[in-house]
């Protein structure tokens, strides 16, 4: 049964996150560690299935710390997920409940009140937070796509 959708326009966002990571879980369930680790070919910067999981979840952790310093929280620190294969599943299934606890007092935001909140990436991008939820979005799907490519061949 399908969880029940969250509210608004950010709800719509953390909602289409957890269907991406959930595509995403259905790509890994069938490999052994071995699969995980067995370095692609075709690979670029992300050599194994492993890294790119692992670089997912690292951007995650790393858009979630850019909202906290927006909404003036402390940031959380960053730990590397261990070896085995479950506990990337894990962390993949907590990114949005973890995402909503952010959100979730949010959900009477005007359009205007989300526009002007000002995120400003390492990267040197500025966004606002709806632009932020969406690149984070994407993000997943690039390499999830990324991951279908390398499992069909």
């Amino acid at each position: 049964m399908e969880p029940a959708p969250r509210p608004g326009a950010l709800g719509a966002l953390i909602d289409e996150l957890q269907r991406a990571l959930a595509e995403v879980e259905a790509l890994l369930l069938p490999l052994d560690a071995a699969a995980l680790d067995r370095p692609r070919a075709e690979a670029g910067e992300f050599r194994t299935v492993r890294e790119v999981v692992e670089h997912v979840l690292y951007s995650a952790h790393v858009y979630h710390n850019l909202q906290r310093q927006a909404f003036g929280l402390p940031e959380v620190d960053w730990s590397p997920p261990g070896p085995d294969a479950a506990e990337l599943v894990a962390r993949l299934r907590a990114l949005p409940a973890e995402a909503w606890d952010l959100l979730a007092d949010k959900t009477d935001w005007t359009d205007e009140q989300v526009e002007a909140l000002r995120i400003h990436a390492g990267w040197g991008t500025v966004y606002d937070l709806e632009q932020l939820l969406e690149h984070a979005l994407v993000h997943v799907l690039r390499h999830r796509r990324q991951l279908e490519h390398w499992l069909d061949g």
